[in-house]
């Protein structure tokens, strides 16, 4: 019986000692096939790997132009060979964006951190959406790099913004610039008190938004305002009167100036207008400002009244009073009170359709009929030269279709032209798509030296 057993066993041992060698040359044999495998592909030419290592950087660089924020983490990546090429190119790394609802990092502040070493001493571009638990580590380490500041913006992910107007300004603001938006946050703002005021970027561009409540506790840093010493372009959003008038004594240098909002002061508060002899173009949306505001040099006019009152008629002829200004052009939502204000204008720009929206509707008129009796009133004084008498370039956008409003638009500019003295040269009308113009009215008034463009739209009114 023990011999049994025995004898069994070393049948056992046999059979794994054979299947041992059989994997063992197995093994040998799939080693030596996996030595053919990498020496091939050792072998195998990668053309974008050929590249000279320069030429790969530029091509990440300009890729980076166009693309997220996270894409030097992605190039970097792919190889170990693209990996070096990117930690070794620091301008790949000067331009970092984390704005709500954006999610590009996990942790934001450890990619920021990383960006921030990793571009070296080159100016940096930030995009950042202040965590409101974090913010004072998130100031400190830009603070720290102060002197690389090139475009900043930063912001909590709740500030009220008027997104269309911010967006807008980051598009046309010139580097140096500097963003600053935020709610009722008491650390939302920036301490410059330990920095030196040498190595604070001279901003050429500044924004200030949103600081309703902040601001009627603490001002900006004095540092900081003393940095704006420099701006040419201004652009403010709701901001309280006693910021608005600490920013404006800090800018003399203007040269474009944006406002949207309301003040809080009251409206019938004295004011002593502060003049700004440099500023061309002045871009208003809301009424409270324009009284803090003496702009002799000004040129060009933007009165936007889609989200904010504009300034009264009367407001703004105390405004062209003090100020003096020859405009070259004026751009308005709210056309009577704008050609009431504006006689000396030699291009003007406005929506007549916006007309509906200027005086309260006549209860017992249809909406339509009582829109073109002050269309025809308006154009009657336009014809007969009582508004808008310098006008040279005239655009009118949004002309009415209902109750042939258009038409009488036509015959007031044909009755305009061929007025004695006039100076109109240049027409540009908006009409109704599928209107057509009255005979002869584009003959006619190149025959008396003016100029016709037509465009069209498709408004319901």
């Amino acid at each position: 019986m023990t011999q049994t057993i025995a004898s069994s066993l070393r049948l056992s041992i046999a059979q794994a000692d054979a299947d041992i060698d059989s994997l063992k040359t197995q093994l040998s044999q799939r080693l030596a096939d996996k030595g053919d495998l990498e020496a091939k592909l050792a072998a195998v030419v990668y053309p974008v790997l050929t590249l000279p290592a320069e030429l790969t950087a530029e091509i990440m660089l300009c890729t980076a132009a166009v693309s997220q924020s996270r894409f030097p983490v992605i190039v970097a990546s792919v190889c170990a060979q693209w990996r070096r090429i990117a930690l070794a190119t620091p301008r790949l790394w000067t331009r970092f964006s984390q704005a709500w609802p954006e999610t590009n990092f996990a942790d934001s502040f450890g990619a920021l951190e990383r960006w921030v070493q990793r571009s070296g001493t080159l100016p940096l571009d930030i995009t950042l959406d202040l965590p409101l638990r974090e913010s004072y580590k998130f100031w400190t380490l830009l603070i720290a790099n102060i002197a690389r500041w090139h475009r900043i913006d930063v912001s909590y992910p709740f500030a009220f913004l008027d997104l269309r107007y911010k967006h807008s300004w980051s598009a046309m603001a010139i580097a140096p610039s500097l963003s600053l938006a935020f709610d009722d946050n008491p650390s939302g703002l920036p301490e410059l008190g330990h920095v030196d005021a040498s190595v604070v970027p001279k901003w050429r561009s500044v924004f200030i938004g949103a600081m309703p409540t902040l601001t009627r506790q603490r001002s900006l840093d004095p540092t900081l305002l003393q940095s704006f010493r420099h701006v040419t372009m201004l652009a403010l959003e709701q901001i309280p009167d006693s910021l608005f008038v600490s920013i404006l004594q800090h800018t003399p240098e203007l040269e474009y100036l944006r406002i949207n909002g309301e003040s809080d002061a009251d409206d019938n508060a004295p004011v002593v207008p502060m003049a700004f002899p440099g500023v061309r173009t002045l871009n208003c949306s809301g009424h409270t400002y324009l009284r803090y505001l003496t702009l002799p040099g000004l040129i060009h006019l933007v009165l936007d009244g889609h989200w904010h009152d504009l300034p009264s008629s009367a407001e703004l002829e105390r405004f062209f009073r003090r100020s003096r200004c020859t405009l070259h052009d004026c751009l308005s939502s709210r056309f009577l009170d704008t050609v009431q204000a504006f006689n000396s204008v030699p291009e003007f720009l406005g929506s007549i359709g916006s007309l509906e929206d200027d005086l309260p509707d006549d209860e017992d008129q249809p909406v339509g009929i009582s829109r073109a009796i002050r269309i025809r009133a308006l154009l009657g004084e336009f014809y007969e030269g009582n508004i808008l008498l310098d006008v040279v370039s005239l655009t009118l956008r949004a002309v009415p279709a209902d109750t042939d409003a258009y038409l009488d638009v036509c015959d007031a500019v044909l009755l305009r032209a061929r007025s004695e003295g006039m100076k109109l040269r240049n027409v540009l009308l908006e009409l109704p798509e599928g209107t057509q113009l009255p005979v002869r009215f584009r003959e006619d008034l190149m025959g008396l030296g003016v100029t016709l463009r037509i465009t069209r739209h498709t408004y319901d009114y």
